[in-house]
């Protein structure tokens, strides 16, 4: 199980911040945490651009939109990049898509677990990557 653990007050600004800038993405930095067969990552700190430690990017992204090749984007992610988190807009509103990298491929990223008052878990899709 692929998880990303978030407080909600960091997932609450990324959602304000991605709202006003729908073509922009941030940038969640991670702490990674093996324990197999699980694999988390958990947030830390926002950031409006790639840093150098560990991190997801979060976008937004419209339901119905196209697909986009894993291959490529995996290719163009900078070796800091652990994951990536689409959050719907539109018609794809109340939607999470999500991948995670590992080592030389990707995998889907489960559930978003959202740290404080009631610890709400989402799932993630996987629908609509290829």
């Amino acid at each position: 199980m692929n998880t990303l653990v978030c407080p909600l007050s960091m997932f609450r600004l990324a959602l304000f911040g991605l709202a006003g800038h729908p073509d922009e993405a941030l940038y969640l930095t991670v702490g990674r945490r093996l324990s197999p067969p699980a694999r988390e990552w958990l947030g830390r700190e926002l950031r409006h651009r790639p840093p150098p430690e560990p991190f997801f990017t979060l976008r937004r992204r419209a339901g119905g939109e196209e697909p986009f090749s894993l291959s490529a984007l995996l290719a163009a992610a900078p070796p800091a990049q652990q994951g990536w988190l689409w959050i719907g807009a539109g018609a794809g509103r109340d939607s999470l898509w999500g991948r995670v990298r590992l080592e030389q491929t990707t995998a889907p990223l489960h559930q978003v677990w959202l740290v404080g008052a009631g610890m709400h878990c989402l799932p993630v899709l996987d629908a609509g990557l290829e």
